[in-house]
């Protein structure tokens, strides 16, 4: 799958771009463009992938998307909502760059701006007070609009520590997409589309062309990541949305998530999630779930 280059249309009326999109499923190809992003999902869920890394992504997922940043949306087939639907706030940085360096009470603009590239995740009353900014400026008028933006990236840059995420990882160059990244892209979204499969190494490695050695020491360098663990975590994440939809029992969610044995798959989900399925599912039942 090769990463596209996105032509964004431009408003000729104001500096950025903020609308609503909906779709049955989102199924949003991998693709770059100049502009800075901010996505915020309304309904559905699936896994996203931006730079280097996949995550799961429901109702409430909130990113800041750099510059030339590659990403792509995916939906599942079992979400339980008739449309996926997002806001999405894009803008020239070269224009917020202006703002920025120009007036001094929005120096503290800048420094989010630069860890755009890297992509960020909101978390907790950060992302819900930066989520009803986004609701404010979709119905203002142009400048009391671009002011709430403002406020925005105002938002993402005083969020506390334990409620932003740097996404991709600091080695990762985001602005270098060469033939090895869309080579990677196309194993992850392999990956994502056959977990429940036995996935080879040795024959990930001999479709792209490389010993298996050479193809694990490259996996490991672009995702920080062995294969065996990101597909564990490619799985574990798919299985933690079935315990959420609670329509099939453990057992039978460890073999549609590719596990043989129920003990090897509680062993995996306790490794990586820190307790057990059974915990998981009760936990995140306690409470009501977009």
């Amino acid at each position: 799958m090769k990463i596209q280059l996105e032509v964004i249309p431009k408003d000729l009326n104001r500096s950025f771009r903020l609308f609503e999109t909906s779709s049955p499923l989102f199924n949003v190809p991998f693709h770059v463009h100049p502009e800075i992003e901010i996505t915020e999902i309304i309904a559905g869920n699936g896994y996203r992938l931006i730079g280097d890394q996949r995550h799961d992504f429901e109702s409430g997922d909130l990113v800041m998307i750099g510059a030339h940043l590659p990403h792509a949306y995916f939906g599942y087939q079992t979400q339980q909502v008739a449309q996926s639907k997002a806001r999405v706030l894009q803008f020239e940085p070269t224009k917020m760059q202006i703002v920025t360096s120009k007036i001094p009470e929005f120096q503290v603009l800048k420094g989010v701006l630069e860890k755009a590239a890297f992509g960020i995740q909101l978390k907790g009353h950060a992302a819900a007070q930066v989520s009803a900014m986004i609701r404010e400026a979709m119905r203002l008028p142009d400048l009391k609009a671009f002011l709430t933006v403002l406020e925005i990236l105002h938002g993402f840059a005083l969020a506390p520590e334990e409620e932003q995420q740097q996404i991709c990882a600091l080695g990762f160059q985001p602005h270098a997409v060469s033939k090895d990244y869309e080579r990677l892209q196309n194993l992850l979204v392999f990956i994502n589309t056959h977990f429940a499969e036995s996935i080879s190494q040795n024959t990930l490695a001999q479709h792209i062309g490389l010993t298996p050695s050479a193809f694990s020491r490259e996996f490991k360098r672009l995702t920080g990541r062995t294969l065996s663990h990101y597909v564990n975590e490619v799985r574990i994440g798919r299985a933690c949305l079935m315990l959420i939809e609670n329509m099939m029992s453990i057992a039978q969610i460890a073999h549609e998530c590719g596990y043989q044995t129920l003990s090897h798959f509680n062993q995996q989900f306790k490794s990586i999630k820190r307790m057990t399925p059974t915990k998981y599912k009760d936990a995140m039942l306690e409470q009501p779930h977009q």
